[in-house]
């Protein structure tokens, strides 16, 4: 039986992603309708995470083979509600003299150009109402060495969700950043074990952050309890960016 809908759709960009996967999770245990985005949604892990959540959300859930990046176009999507963008790629774990300006390009492209994209598409839905793009502590607190392309996209996407918080508030429309602390997974999956632990060290929490902490910040942004909420850099890192 499929369990009501609190309010329109909430598409998840990247949810395939260490941190995507807990936000669907939760969102899915919330009762909202999803539609699911990737650009790959065909290998067996994934299949057999898109059926639980299907089980787990009966009937509200649409898997998509997306590139954020291509010539798909939402702009005919409708009842969408929000949009939570967890699109990245890994950390290249280069020196910032051996960075060439692809380097830089190819995170900018995939964290900023996309979400632009997407929004550009789904404003004129008039439905959309909430963004939220997840994005890392190291705009908060001092970077590691060896990710520079990556932090630079990090705090351009910042820009964008300051201006768009402001030029969107007269919508209705929230936009607002979830900073999250090192995982171990997914961009920070090419971290080995000695740069992990001395990241555990120098958290006040002495731990890395799980995915399903992130989800829950994601899940109160889209309540109604967050209406007033916009523009906003919310640090879910440990204390680490105190």
């Amino acid at each position: 039986m499929k369990k009501e809908n609190k309010k329109g759709r909430i598409i998840i960009a990247g949810f395939d992603s260490s941190f995507g996967r807990g936000i669907t999770e939760r969102l899915a245990q919330d009762g909202y309708d999803l539609l699911l985005l990737s650009r790959l949604t065909k290998s067996e892990d994934k299949i057999d995470f898109i059926s639980r959540i299907k089980r787990k959300r009966e009937g509200g859930v649409e898997v998509r083979e997306f590139d954020v990046l291509g010539k798909e176009n939402l702009s005919d999507e409708r009842d969408v509600f929000g949009l939570v963008y967890c699109v990245s790629i890994p950390i290249g774990n280069k020196l910032f003299r051996d960075l060439d300006w692809e380097d830089y390009e190819g995170h900018i492209l995939i964290q900023l150009k996309g979400v632009i994209k997407m929004v550009r598409d789904l404003i004129k839905t008039k439905s959309l109402k909430r963004i939220i793009v997840i994005g890392s502590s190291y705009t908060l607190a001092s970077p590691p060495i060896r990710a520079a392309d990556y932090v630079t996209a990090k705090y351009a996407l910042w820009g964008w969700v300051k201006a768009a918080a402001v030029e969107l508030a007269r919508e209705g429309v929230t936009v607002n950043k979830i900073s999250h602390g090192v995982s171990g997974q997914g961009v920070s999956a090419n971290m080995n074990s000695l740069a992990l632990e001395m990241e555990k060290r120098r958290t006040p929490m002495k731990r890395l952050v799980t995915s399903k902490e992130v989800a829950s910040v994601v899940s109160f942004i889209l309540s109604e309890e967050a209406n007033y909420l916009t523009g906003l850099n919310m640090p879910v890192d440990g204390g680490i960016s105190r």
